[in-house]
């Protein structure tokens, strides 16, 4: 199967700006509803730049979590690379949603996931992907515990609470929803920290710490067993 031609034809064409060039991307509302078969072959596709981004081995347990993270979404994101035969680059996948938080009606884009190839990091693809997204939202949350995704964040909205500035009560809140949907056992309010999140570290090795942000973020959470950090960053 040409996956790159099957998600053209079902998808919406987007463009995206890197540091040198431009990569192609679509978007696909609702990617559960895709084919059997097209899911698979998106898998296939993606599950290998999954493995590149994070520096993992291949198993049951991480085919899971890249399959629900690619499927299991309201909006999924492919990005393919041109200059390599039309392989897949990277994938970000998000969610929006609108809820009622004492008494006023508030607009969260959720950045459900993201992987960028290795062979393409540092290129500008993730704060292409982030910063082409939150449109109407008021705030964009994300849950994450790589220093690389911190600063990607710090640079397109300039605050990316609780690391750059302490939380208001508001901003707490929208973390706890996001907590609550995402079905963190041992999370924390005040923190915003989720203990033993993800069982481990994601990328497989430490990410080097370079700034104030990755220590702040590396003095309140242990990405060593797995915990992880929600960030609320205001979109306007």
């Amino acid at each position: 199967m040409d996956v790159q031609k099957e998600v053209e034809r079902i998808g919406i064409k987007k463009n995206f700006n890197l540091k040198k060039g431009m990569a192609v991307g679509y978007i696909i509302n609702d990617p559960m509803k895709l084919s059997n078969v097209l899911k698979a072959g998106i898998f296939n596709e993606f599950y290998a730049v999954a493995l590149s981004a994070f520096g993992q081995k291949d198993s049951e347990g991480f085919q899971s979590d890249v399959y629900k993270h690619l499927f299991n979404v309201e909006t999924l994101i492919l990005v393919f690379a041109d200059n390599c035969g039309g392989k897949g680059m990277g994938f970000r996948t998000y969610s929006i949603f609108n809820p009622l938080l004492n008494g006023k009606t508030i607009n969260i884009l959720y950045l459900e996931g993201a992987a960028v190839k290795a062979d393409y990091h540092s290129q500008g693809l993730y704060q292409s992907f982030t910063s082409n997204l939150y449109g109407e939202a008021d705030y964009v949350a994300a849950r994450t515990q790589n220093p690389v995704v911190v600063n990607a964040l710090i640079k397109i909205f300039g605050l990316a609470y609780p690391i750059t500035k302490k939380p208001s009560s508001e901003v707490k809140e929208i973390a706890h929803f996001i907590s609550t949907h995402l079905k963190m056992k041992n999370y924390d309010y005040n923190s915003m920290v989720g203990k033993g999140t993800y069982g481990g570290i994601l990328t497989g090795s430490l990410p080097r710490v370079k700034n104030k942000a990755g220590r702040k973020l590396f003095s309140l959470i242990d990405p060593i067993v797995g915990d992880s950090m929600i960030i609320i960053c205001p979109a306007k």
